[in-house]
């Protein structure tokens, strides 16, 4: 990697891309003639490429790359993409005198070199990748499918655990696109696929991102679903709205760190996509202000906690019982059985008289007689 410029790759492949390019890179020189240390340029003075070997398909070129304060030569991205079709072509002729075949460094060279010596019909290019190459693609994709439904399997089974079986049979269908795109992910590196088509490896890696945040995402909202039945059954409604709360910042915070790793994977700076986000974010905040000031306005009654479920109150003259306290909205259920849906924004601005906190109550009651009737029954 210190000899390789890498550039043209996202940050966090470049250690897996590495390790194939340099498979076919020292198959190349090998073919070609000894590298003389001494031939290859150092000084940082220096302005002209140094050109190793040209072909039609390709050459291989050491280039001056600036690297901060430092001036370092590399192989040249053009050469590190076009070292498969240059092997390709060279692979045939004799190795230099006195040079060994190497050990591979990665899997996919070793099974590719296997499949050559074999069979080597199936080592010709078709297409984008060799027809070995597309064999195992298909098989990945075949065995995928097969993951997928194996894991569903397993997690169906695991369903009938009580509490937590509720939380793993609503897991079914993430577990089963997150294992497929595991072993997807497995299989693209091993087949060498991301050599032969460059974007095959930063797609594989987005499509994995997405697979663990839609899993994170509903296990949040399968526990904090248990979390928020289970605060139902109390009587504060703190538990309530802490619940609901926390899970929607959890599923935020997912959402957020999945589409800046899906950026960085893909090469886009991440300090732009954080900085699209806050002026996303400020719009959303505008277009949403009442649900914003609604949210707000349950942490207040959080906070503050002027009544708990089952409190009788008295809002703008009317008489309700609390019955569920949400993060948005309360719940109140009036004296002639009627539902109220009241903004927490409203509430947390309005005098609430609690009638469930009141030491004594006072009762007034007005009782009619008639005229005639006698004294001993007063």
């Amino acid at each position: 990697m210190a000899v390789m410029d890498l550039s043209y790759v996202p940050e966090l492949l470049r250690e897996q891309e590495a390790v194939i390019v340099a498979d076919y890179l020292k198959r190349v020189f090998d073919h070609i003639r000894y590298v003389i240390w001494q031939e290859i340029p150092d000084n940082p003075d220096q302005q002209v490429p140094y050109v190793f070997y040209q072909h039609p398909l390709g050459t291989v070129t050491v280039v001056r790359v600036e690297e901060g304060d430092e001036t370092r030569w590399k192989l040249s991205p053009e050469t590190l993409r076009s070292a498969p079709a240059l092997l390709k072509v060279l692979q045939d002729l004799p190795a230099a005198a006195g040079i060994t075949d190497p050990t591979p460094l990665s899997p996919s060279f070793r099974l590719r070199e296997a499949v050559r010596t074999s069979m080597p019909v199936l080592a010709h290019r078709s297409a984008f990748l060799e027809n070995w190459q597309w064999l195992g693609l298909a098989t990945a994709l075949a065995a995928a499918v097969g993951v997928a439904w194996l894991s569903g399997v397993v997690f169906g089974w695991l369903g009938h655990l009580g509490k937590v079986g509720t939380v793993l049979n609503a897991m079914v269908i993430p577990a089963r696109i997150l294992f497929s795109a595991l072993f997807l992910v497995v299989a693209v590196q091993f087949l060498g696929i991301t050599q032969s088509v460059p974007f095959a490896g930063s797609a594989i890696n987005v499509m994995l991102i997405l697979a663990i945040a839609f899993t994170l995402y509903r296990l949040t909202d399968s526990v904090g679903s248990m979390l928020v039945r289970a605060a139902e059954k109390t009587v504060s409604y703190v538990d309530e709205i802490a619940s609901s709360l926390g899970m929607g910042l959890i599923k935020l915070l997912i959402i957020v760190s999945a589409i800046i790793a899906s950026a960085d994977v893909v090469g886009l700076p991440y300090e732009g996509v954080l900085a699209g986000l806050g002026v996303g974010g400020v719009a959303l905040a505008f277009a949403a202000r009442d649900t914003v000031s609604n949210m707000l306005g349950g942490v207040i009654l959080m906070a503050d906690r002027p009544f708990k479920r089952g409190d009788l109150v008295e809002i703008d003259q009317t008489l309700a019982t609390v019955d569920t306290v949400g993060l948005r909205s309360t719940r109140l259920r009036a004296l002639d059985d009627t539902v109220l849906h009241v903004p927490n924004s409203r509430l947390s601005d309005r005098i609430i008289s609690n009638w469930g906190k009141r030491r004594k109550r006072r009762v007034r009651m007005l009782i009619g007689l008639t005229y005639d009737t006698p004294r001993e029954k007063f």
